[in-house]
């Protein structure tokens, strides 16, 4: 037997009439109504007009077993009065009311221990609301939700933060819960915002809960991480979390600060140094009057950090440097360093004046040095206060004078050179050839030393040098066999232009080729050497055996040609007039045959080859003599070693010669 509870009211409407336009049930979002245990659930059905036909309730499980929860009726029909009544089988946990007449609501208690529903018995709310199914019907419509049976969350809670460690920015958001359920499985947070005190709304963002079973029971503790980028528009941010199951939103605690303001008019400083030495250190910090929030990152773009830090800084490479405010990967503001790395001069300075000048001219000279450092030297003459220098019509004082170029760097006097020009009065360029001391060729392994020279360096004085040495002295050590070929120029400079040059080739020979070549030359030096010895000696005889003659003394070959007349048989002064006139034949003999030229060798008894030249060649073969017997004549008890006789002809042998070998 069915027992019915019947709850009636009264309710007065208007005759108006609506638009049917169709029914709902509420709340049921994504289509499903979470049933919470051990709690009073409450499902709206309504309809867009005024019913007054039978609205009724049925619940379907996930086995398909459909129930009768219940209906609402008119109880006459002249009244709007309405009675609903419930099966006696489930009023324990199905209430129904008819609250206006286009609503009526159903309301589910979870407190009981038991679930018996048409007779039958469920072991637990899990048993009947999971994956089940509650509609509504009126008329021809009908509504229908899905129920999920769940355990309320217990112990929840959430933070947030604005996080600048990502491109771009973005809001982090986490939730932790103790222990929740839900039949259907269904763990879901969803984040809310709201921003200068307005009401909150949903981002968009939804993700899943990670959970972790309990030991005991079928409840879970689970948590959720959420992430969505930075808003763009400044202001005071508030964040919710909504956790399913539940639907309940939890308030999300800030870490660190919740505005969020663009630094649009932050400005750049750094404390680096203007200029550095050259091989020191550079530390040094950029920072902004306004980093933004949450705060933006000021950093060199060389280290990314806002330290810049230099090592032995070089004078090469790049020393331009730029410093960023940037936020949420924007560059809102920039700087650029340069960096001056400076140094002092390394070389000295010098000038480009001439060493010579004349009277009347004009003087224009410069003082430079290669290497000014940085910043540049300062180069000033005395004279000028520049670093150049002109006199106008040089004079003759001008020559005792000295001029002083000072190089000043970092407001110090670092070096000083100075200029002392000799003045000439009259001027003429050098007309004379060069020439050069240098030998034709270089024994290999050997040194070469030789000098350019000229009769004439002009005035004033032109220079004379080697372009490989800068001196008028070349000199080469060690010459090897591939040094052959090897051009040297020496140059003549005056007044800035180069006047004449000459070349010199190099020629090498071994030291085989240079002993043979040697042994040739010392061969013929010493010939040379010895027919002119034998020459004066020869002179030197055939003087004193005239001065003999003249004097009375007779050589036994003395006699004139093709006679056999003696020194017995002549008197004194026929002696005297043979000797005038072979004399004469002789000097007359000597001028034909040399045409005027002198020998080196002649007879001093048979002055018919008086003039002929020597023979060379003939000496050269006898530069080892054969040893020849000597025989002795006697004039006067006298032996001329000087003179030999073979078979009737006459030899005559240089002494010097005989004496040198």
């Amino acid at each position: 037997m069915f027992i019915t509870r019947r709850i009636s009211c009264v309710i007065v409407f208007c005759t108006s009439v609506a638009v049917v336009k169709g029914l709902s049930l509420e709340p049921c979002s994504d289509g499903v109504f979470e049933v919470v245990d051990h709690a009073t659930n409450e499902l709206t059905c309504s309809d867009d007009i005024s019913r007054l036909r039978p609205w009724s309730w049925t619940l379907t499980t996930k086995e398909t077993l459909s129930f009768q929860i219940g209906s609402c009726r008119q109880r006459f029909s002249w009244i709007l009065l309405f009675s609903c009544s419930t099966s006696t089988s489930s009023s324990s946990v199905f209430h129904l009311s008819r609250q206006a007449e286009n609503t009526t609501v159903l309301v589910i208690s979870t407190t009981v221990d038991n679930y018996v529903l048409s007779g039958r018995s469920f072991l637990n709310g899990a048993s009947v609301f999971e994956n089940s199914s509650i509609s509504c019907t009126v008329g021809n419509k009908v509504a229908r939700c899905t129920t999920d049976f769940v355990h309320p969350v217990q112990n929840a809670s959430c933070s947030v933060k604005f996080n600048a460690d990502t491109s771009p920015w973005s809001v982090v958001s986490h939730c932790d819960v103790s222990r929740t359920f839900s039949a259907m499985g269904r763990y879901i947070c969803r984040l809310f915002s709201s921003a200068r005190g307005e009401t909150p709304s949903p981002t968009g963002l939804n993700v899943s809960m990670t959970t972790i079973p309990i030991e005991t029971g079928n409840d879970v503790s689970g948590s959720c991480d959420l992430t969505l980028p930075l808003p763009s528009s400044d202001g005071l941010y508030a964040f919710s979390v909504e956790i399913t199951p539940g639907r309940e939103k939890f308030e999300a605690s800030f870490i660190g600060t919740n505005q969020i303001r663009k630094p649009s008019t932050a400005a750049l400083s750094h404390n680096c140094p203007s200029s550095v030495k050259e091989g020191d250190d550079v530390m040094c910090l950029c920072s902004a009057n306004d980093v933004g929030s949450p705060p933006g990152k000021v950093q060199w773009t060389i280290s990314d950090t806002d330290w810049l830090s230099l090592s032995n800084v070089a004078r090469e490479g790049r020393h331009l440097f730029t410093c960023r405010l940037v936020w949420n990967g924007q560059t809102i503001k920039s700087l650029t360093y340069t960096l001056d790395v400076i140094w002092p001069p390394s070389t000295s300075p010098m000038h480009n004046c001439p060493k010579y000048t004349t009277v009347g001219s004009n003087l224009h000279c410069n003082c430079v040095t290669t290497d000014a450092g940085q910043p540049r030297a300062r180069f000033q003459w005395d004279l000028t206060g520049s670093s150049v220098l002109n006199i106008s019509d040089v004079s003759q004082e001008d020559a005792g004078k000295t001029f002083t170029c000072r190089m000043t760097w970092n407001g110090k006097v670092m070096r000083v050179v100075t200029y002392k020009p000799q003045v000439y009065r009259q001027s003429y360029k050098p007309s004379s050839p060069l020439s050069h001391t240098c030998p034709p060729y270089v024994i290999e392994r050997s040194n070469l030393d030789c000098s350019c020279v000229t009769d004439d360096v002009g005035n004033p004085p032109a220079t004379l040098y080697w372009i490989t040495t800068n001196s008028t002295r070349l000199t080469r050590h060690d010459v090897q066999r591939d040094d052959a070929g090897t051009k040297f120029t020496c140059q003549l400079a005056w007044n800035g232009s180069i006047v004449t040059s000459l070349d010199y080739a190099l020629s090498i020979v071994s030291d085989n080729d240079s002993a043979e070549q040697a042994h040739r030359r010392g061969l013929a030096t010493g010939l040379g050497s010895g027919l002119a010895v034998a020459a004066v000696l020869a002179v030197v005889v055939l003087v004193s055996v005239c001065l003999l003659w003249r004097r009375g003394w007779v050589l036994p070959c003395s006699a004139a040609p093709n006679t056999k007349e003696t020194r017995a048989t002549v008197g004194p002064r026929r002696k005297a007039m043979v000797h005038d006139q072979q004399q004469r034949t002789r000097q007359s003999d000597l001028l034909q045959a040399t045409a005027g030229e002198t020998s080196n060798v002649y007879d001093a008894c048979d002055t018919s080859q008086t003039g002929v030249q020597a023979p060379y060649e003939t000496l050269t073969m006898q530069y080892e003599p054969k040893k020849t017997k000597k025989r002795k004549t006697k004039s006067k008890g006298q032996t001329n070693s000087a003179i030999t006789q073979e078979d009737g002809g006459a030899t005559y042998e240089n002494v010097a010669m005989q004496q040198r070998h």
